[in-house]
């Protein structure tokens, strides 16, 4: 029985009770207390004191019934101050389906939304306490309603009074395994504390009983403290689950097994049958996610936690959690976290990898293999290792997670499980057993040189000395002569030649010149792109501009300079300076595609 739950003088108390053919004179016991009545729910009004008293009585008989007791327990209700007697629910027998679906629902109409409840199952036919059951459940689960005590009155004991019997502890046992279910088969860890919330509340009013600094209020203290930081863990995993921290999770859970552990082994009412059983489910569930070790939660504690194989496959296990749970959305965004974690491990970059500036640029790579894929012209060119690994991260970001996560606010409607879903749990699958690894991209053929080719030539010569590529991509509008010189010293120094020549006056190629297969594999191939700015005639730098933005995109290390001329004392030649521009201009990816 909650002892402690509040109420206001207008919020109903209902004591729900059966009556039977027969009444006798019988003498109850409740909590040493005594009272002889004709029937067992007017003994228990009588023990009852403010605040467990109900202040309302709802009567379930049959026809028979009424004529033969209800006038016997009318009389007797008026004997009891501040209730007044309301008309019986007449119900049938009970026999079928049908007749328990009258009786359930006369009763139900009877109970407002917040109303508490006291049951009595002494009286009345012997299945009456089934209904009564599934009543209370409904009830309590669905209308709010607070159940207060259960109680029968054992006229068969042997002794001279009968002892009345709280069964409430039966009654909220259910409740009890819905929410260890829940956590267990969902995650979510808020039913949990709603049902620990009142064992506080109860603890805390106990103490008061008892005076400050005597053992039993000490006692009580402690058992107290023990349940707040039990609420507390609770709440902190139902957020981190909820919100995908995998980390944050696994710190929690292993905080909370321990706590959870001892619950079971404490002595109090207010704590439901089988609590061994039930903590037991609780902590096998927990330890599922938690760190294998207990670790600190004070200060920057996130960076002590290694990247290695036993965490990845701890995150992992979260995520196929999250996919047996049909719990799309956090499962793909912690994928996503786990794929870059996975690629930095298989780089052998696991020092700081919490860290921004250690995760871009893997995520760089991973977006730039993605982004490769998509391009139709240049994904058949690749090996097939890499074009599997691009369609799975195309279709776990740019498909899915983006359009979840941005909660579909876009024009084509998210109104079952997404098809992807299916080839990404696939390949997931594979990379879960070590089948996948991270496919090489890119590099192997040195250093590339873009430039335009206007440039005087002592100028490009310039370029060439001072860059000394392996490539070099020469941009030139139709009609402009090529530089003999310039192109004698790349022959002469090894450097590959490779022109693009632009139309003056048909800007609409450019982008497609740009994101040609043949050019976007120059650019994926290079080591480094080197990128001369140097201005030039529009059509010319603009194409300059989209290979920088392609050069991103497939994650190649870009440097940028422009070419000046000077002329010293006493000289007659100018000489030409090269200035470093240590990024790529912020506006190269903001090019208009024309």
């Amino acid at each position: 029985m909650d002892e402690t739950s509040s109420r206001t003088p207008d919020t109903p108390h209902i004591l729900l009770t059966g009556l039977g053919l027969n009444s006798k004179k019988t003498t109850y016991e409740w909590r040493n207390k005594q009272f002889t009545a004709s029937l067992a729910p007017l003994a228990l009004l009588q023990l009852l004191k403010s605040p467990l008293r109900p202040n309302r009585v709802v009567v379930v008989a049959t026809e028979k019934a009424i004529r033969s007791t209800w006038a016997n327990f009318e009389e007797g209700l008026l004997q009891c101050p501040g209730i007044e007697p309301e008309s019986p629910i007449e119900v049938p027998d009970g026999r079928n389906r049908d007749e328990f679906k009258e009786i359930i629902e006369a009763v139900a109409r009877r109970f407002p939304e917040g109303a508490m409840l006291t049951l009595d199952i002494t009286q009345g036919l012997r299945h009456l306490p089934f209904i009564f059951y599934a009543l209370v459940l409904y009830l309590t689960s669905l209308r709010g309603v607070k159940l207060q005590g259960a109680f029968y009155g054992m006229g068969e004991a042997e002794t001279p009074t009968k002892p009345l019997i709280d069964l409430s502890p039966l009654l909220e046992l259910p409740q009890w395994f819905h929410a260890v279910r829940m956590f267990r088969d969902q995650g979510m860890a808020l039913p949990m504390a709603d049902l620990i919330q009142p064992l506080e509340m109860t603890l805390r009013q106990n103490a008061a009983l008892h005076q400050k600094g005597s053992d039993p209020f000490i006692e009580d203290m402690k058992r107290v403290g023990r349940i707040t930081h039990i609420l507390n863990m609770l709440k902190k995993h139902a957020f981190a689950y909820e919100a995908a921290l995998p980390l944050e999770l696994g710190q929690i859970s292993r905080q909370l097994i321990a706590p959870v552990e001892e619950l079971a082994t404490m002595d109090f009412v207010g704590l439901p049958p089988l609590p061994a059983s039930l903590a037991e489910v609780i902590s096998e569930s927990a330890k599922s996610v938690a760190f294998s070790v207990r670790g600190t939660s004070k200060g920057k504690w996130k960076q002590k936690v290694s990247l290695n194989t036993g965490e990845l496959d701890r995150q992992a296990r979260m995520i196929d959690a999250y996919l047996d749970r049909e719990q799309i959305p956090l499962a793909i965004g912690l994928m996503r976290e786990w794929v870059v974690s996975w690629s930095m491990m298989q780089s052998d970059q696991t020092c700081n990898w919490l860290a921004r500036a250690e995760r871009k640029p893997y995520e760089r790579r991973l977006g730039a293999i993605g982004a490769l894929i998509k391009n139709k012209k240049f994904r058949n060119t690749v090996s097939p290792e890499l074009y599997q690994f691009g369609i799975f991260w195309h279709r776990l970001t740019d498909e899915l997670r983006n359009a979840l996560h941005h909660h579909a606010m876009r024009e084509d409607a998210i109104e079952k499980r997404p098809k992807e879903m299916d080839e990404i749990q696939r390949f997931w699958n594979r990379m879960r057993k070590g089948a996948i690894a991270l496919p090489s991209f890119g590099g192997g053929k040195g250093r590339l040189l873009i430039t335009p080719c206007r440039a005087k030539q002592d100028i490009l010569i310039s370029a060439l000395k001072e860059i000394q590529p392996d490539n070099c991509l020469v941009i030139r509008e139709d009609g402009v002569p090529g530089n003999e010189q310039f192109e004698s010293k790349a022959e002469e120094w090894a450097i590959k030649l490779i022109n693009i020549i632009l139309s003056p006056d048909r800007f609409d190629v450019i982008g497609e010149k740009a994101t040609d297969s043949a050019i976007q594999h120059i650019l994926l191939d290079a080591d480094e792109i080197v990128v001369n700015m140097t201005g030039d005639a529009t059509a010319v730098n603009l194409t300059v501009l989209r290979l920088i933005e392609e050069a991103c995109k497939l994650n190649r290390p870009i440097r940028c300079f422009v070419l000046t001329e000077r002329t010293s004392n006493g000289q007659q030649e100018p000489d030409s300076c090269c200035h470093w521009i240590d990024t790529p201009p912020p506006w190269a990816n903001y090019v208009e595609r024309i």
